[in-house]
């Protein structure tokens, strides 16, 4: 069990160790060898990848879609956008893990998803919060 835990610790703080990189020293990573009009740079690297919300727009469908679509992807899906939020989400999902192991000595799913869904209720609140004070 303290395996486990360890671990599950251990992935937590390599997510979040890659986050900084990612966002502050971007060039220190092996990613940055990536070729620059290969597609995967635009979800590695963050000062471009911040687009890839936004990727709607850009379709052919009504405009009540791409609306949908693009608050879908600022929100629920903002973790397949890039590589930075993608980490969060592992992170995210790693720590609920692991505050399941803690509190039941097993892995429960109740608390992973509540955690879950507390998050996407703040992310929402904060989307919410940002609209509200642009005014």
């Amino acid at each position: 069990m303290t395996l486990e835990m360890i671990m599950l610790l251990a992935g937590v703080f390599y997510c979040l160790t890659m986050m900084d990189k990612l966002k502050f020293n971007y060039t220190s990573t092996l990613f940055h060898l990536i070729p620059y009009k290969s597609k995967w740079h635009k979800w590695l690297n963050p000062q471009y990848s911040w687009v890839n919300k936004y990727w709607a727009t850009d379709i052919k469908a009504p405009r009540w879609v791409r609306i949908i679509l693009t608050l879908l992807s600022k929100t629920v899906f903002v973790w397949l956008t890039d590589l930075w939020h993608f980490l969060k989400f592992v992170s995210i999902v790693l720590l609920s893990f692991l505050i399941s192991i803690l509190l039941y000595n097993q892995l429960v799913f109740e608390p992973i998803l509540f955690v879950l869904i507390l998050y996407g209720f703040i992310t929402e609140f904060t989307l919410k919060l940002k609209f509200h004070n642009k005014d």
